[in-house]
């Protein structure tokens, strides 16, 4: 089998992978790159998630984009996926990013060569089941932490006879129109499609396991004259930008890890926004969160809590101990019938983060290391046992209060100077030391204990089986701690190989120019690899 080398593979061609293509063919002369995506386009999450009714993004719209391809003319504060998606493709044509992409191709394999110090990559097409392998210096996952679908395990799912959707993955040829709709979770993508369906279907069933917490959104169209402005006047558009920032990352000192005298002010805010918004005080009381606010994720709606006051709208609260053939069977015995049932119930976080199969030093197993040892790394983006593996969106990057493009922004600046750093040096590839990663999860692990999200379960805690528990998901700091933090590698927490850079452009041959040399790794550090 032909083989291709590259300078880089990226394997997702989501919001992360246009980010780092775009700024790699950008700022990296010379560098060649393919990016692998498994749908069958680019677009990530917005492409293939992002299709339920009602979903938009929760985040302004002016921050939710690259500051590198700002968009005078978002339409809305909080612009439906719809817009996002052309956004998305306007920026991968801006930078000619489809040449590099090759979609409806699942990455298969990832090995590290530890002679050629070079990944060495499989991947499958999808429909003709065509296998290609290449090689490349470097590896990017791209793939983002909302991509699997997370399913409930209720007994007697597959006995349903009616249809069954994901908020996640949905069928554009569900027809809602006059059916009887039962929504199990009552998360973000929830809040936004309770009250479109509510408007088709002729009745419509909540169930409720724990009510999040809602603020206003407060979203409004942005009046033609602005967006010229915005247009004509570039720096006021980044002045807009910067005011967002700031806005959103104090909500970090609000929510997170809170301002003491702050905090009544929020939680008074938001029971006021309950209580002006539902008629039945029965249904409002089922409504009312009873665990501390920003401990789960804080939603934004100005529609959900109205849709409760519909006659044909209801809220179950009863846990489900089954489905059936008809419906959903409630802990009080009850069946609620139902034609469709919705799955409002998000993502598998750490499924979708360890889901690459990546061998590295010694045999050191990605997804092992992701789902069963902890998902331990530096700052998210590289980890201990795989040299020239970067992660966009990694273990404790997530965000409850900003935009997550700025850290998707910040990560790939900091694999950029590493790719310079080896070219400049003549190294062949680089990997964080294991004490230095450790030091870091210790302190990341130390910070979350005095966040709110130390006050409950939710998905941000995973690896319960862990001694003590871990929160994998959330970066406990504002996002300007993160940018500094990243804004220039600490060469000396890593270990490089020495040897020249692996050759060519796409097509080129692999043997020619391939680096040679050992990692500078201690002999502790191998046999803890190779142990694993």
């Amino acid at each position: 089998m032909a083989e291709e080398t590259f300078t880089v593979a990226i394997v997702g061609g989501g919001v992360s992978g246009i980010c780092v293509a775009s700024q790699l063919a950008d700022k990296i002369p010379g560098a060649s790159m393919v990016i692998f995506e498994n749908e069958s386009d680019i677009g990530g999450t917005w492409h293939a998630a992002g299709n339920y009714p009602g979903a938009a993004c929760d985040v302004p719209s002016h921050f939710y984009s690259y500051s590198f391809a700002k968009n005078a003319n978002w339409s809305r504060k909080f612009s439906p996926s719809g817009e996002i998606k052309h956004y998305l493709k306007d920026v991968a044509a801006r930078y000619n990013i489809a040449q590099y992409a090759r979609t409806s191709t699942r990455v298969t394999s990832a090995v590290w060569d530890e002679v050629a110090n070079q990944w060495v990559v499989t991947a499958k097409h999808n429909v003709t089941g065509a296998t290609s392998v290449v090689r490349a210096q470097f590896l990017v996952s791209a793939v983002g932490a909302l991509y699997v679908p997370q399913f409930p395990d209720i007994p007697g799912i597959e006995s349903f006879k009616g249809q069954k959707l994901h908020s996640a993955r949905w069928d554009y040829s569900a027809d809602l129109a006059g059916k009887r709709v039962a929504v199990i979770g009552t998360g973000a993508s929830a809040a936004q499609l309770v009250p479109q369906v509510a408007k088709v279907a002729s009745q419509v069933s909540v169930f409720q396991r724990t009510p999040p917490w809602i603020v206003p959104r407060r979203d409004f169209a942005y009046p033609a004259a602005l967006r010229w402005l915005f247009t004509v006047f570039p720096p006021l558009l980044w002045l807009y930008r910067v005011f967002l920032f700031v806005m959103l990352d104090i909500n970090y000192h609000l929510l997170i890890e809170p301002v003491r005298w702050l905090r009544p002010v929020v939680v008074w805010l938001a029971r006021r926004h309950l209580s002006r918004q539902v008629t039945n005080p029965e249904t409002a009381r089922k409504l009312s969160p009873t665990y501390e606010m920003g401990c789960k994720r804080v939603l934004l709606s100005d529609d959900y809590y109205p849709t409760f006051n519909l006659p044909h709208v209801g809220l179950e609260t009863a846990g489900i101990s089954a489905i059936t053939a008809e419906g959903v069977q409630t802990a009080d015995g009850k069946v609620h019938p139902a034609d469709v049932i919705i799955f409002a119930t998000g993502f598998d976080v750490v499924g979708s983060v360890g889901s690459l199969a990546v061998k590295g030093v010694g045999g050191a197993d990605f997804t092992t290391k992701m789902k069963k040892e902890g998902a331990e790394t530096y700052y998210g983006i590289t980890a201990h046992g795989f040299p020239n593996l970067f992660i966009c969106l990694g273990p404790n990057t997530g965000l409850g209060h900003n935009s997550i493009i700025f850290m998707i922004e910040c990560q790939t600046a900091y694999l950029l100077q590493c790719i310079r750093h080896l070219r400049s040096t003549g190294q062949a590839s680089l990997m964080v030391k294991l004490e230095a990663q450790t030091a870091f999860d210790t302190r990341t692990q130390a910070k979350l204990k005095n966040t709110v999200w130390a006050t409950c379960s939710s998905w941000y805690n995973q690896q319960r089986s862990l001694e003590g528990g871990r929160n994998i998901s959330m970066w406990p700091g504002t996002v300007t701690r993160y940018w500094w933090e990243t804004l220039w590698p600490k060469w000396e927490d890593f270990t490089f190989a020495k040897g020249s850079l692996p050759g060519g452009g796409a097509g080129s041959p692999v043997g020619a120019g391939a680096g040679a040399g050992a990692m500078e790794t201690s002999p502790a550090a191998t046999s803890r690899l190779k142990a694993a």
